[in-house]
C-alpha cells in the first residue's frame, strides 16, 4: 500500500503528463481546423492537407523519413501549391504507425512505408483515388469508407485526449473548438 506522500507525488507526476497530452490536443485540433478551412498557418489556401503523425510511436517507425519523401514526392509531382503537408502529435494509434490522414476527406492511411508514398501521391493526391490496400482496415465498411471517430478504436477510448482531437477532425459541419472544451472539461 502506497503512503499518502508517494500517492501525492504520484498524482504530481502525472499532472505533468495530463498536461502535455492536453498541449498535444490542442496542437491537433488547431491543425485539423486549419485543415478544415483549406488554409496553412499562414493562410495560404490548399485543396489537400496531409497530416503525418509525428508522435514518438510513429516517429520511432519512420514518419519523418515518410514526411521527407511525402514532399519531395508532391514537389515532383508539381502540387507544392495544392497540398500542404503538416506534422501532428499522436493519435494514439501507435500500433498502426506511421499514420498519415488526408484532408478533406479524413482518408486514414495506417502502416504507411516510404515505398507507398509514390502511390499514395499518384493515385491519391494527384487523381483523387484512395489507396484502399494502405487504409486502416476498420475504416473500410463494404465498399464504404467510414469515419476514424466511428471505429471501434475511438468509440470505446473515452480517456484518450487523442480521440479528443482525432474525432473532431472528419466533422466538418462542426465547431472544433467548442467539441474539444465540452470533451477536454468531461474528461478532466
Amino acid at each position: 500500500m502506497k503512503s499518502l506522500e508517494q500517492l501525492h507525488e504520484i498524482c504530481e507526476r502525472m499532472r505533468k503528463v495530463v498536461q502535455l497530452r492536453e498541449e498535444n490536443a490542442k496542437e491537433i485540433l488547431e491543425k485539423a481546423a486549419m485543415c478544415e478551412s483549406g488554409k496553412d498557418a499562414d493562410g495560404n489556401t490548399y485543396r489537400t492537407h496531409v497530416l503525418v503523425c509525428g508522435g514518438t510511436g510513429c516517429t520511432s517507425s519512420g514518419s519523418a523519413r515518410i514526411r521527407e519523401r511525402l514532399e519531395k514526392e508532391i514537389e515532383a509531382n508539381g502540387l507544392s501549391d495544392e497540398v500542404c503537408v503538416v506534422k501532428t502529435g499522436c493519435f494514439g494509434l501507435c500500433a498502426l504507425g506511421p499514420i498519415m490522414i488526408v484532408y478533406p476527406e479524413g482518408t486514414f492511411y495506417s502502416m504507411v512505408q516510404e515505398e507507398d508514398i509514390p502511390e499514395i501521391v499518384t493515385e491519391h493526391l494527384l487523381k483523387g483515388n484512395v489507396v484502399k490496400h494502405l487504409l486502416y482496415e476498420e475504416t473500410v465498411k463494404a465498399d464504404k469508407i467510414i469515419p476514424l471517430n466511428e471505429t471501434n478504436f475511438y468509440k470505446n477510448s473515452t480517456e484518450s485526449l487523442c480521440e479528443t482531437a482525432v474525432s473532431s477532425i472528419p466533422k466538418r459541419s462542426t465547431n472544433i473548438s467548442e467539441q474539444a472544451d465540452t470533451k477536454r472539461s468531461v474528461l478532466f
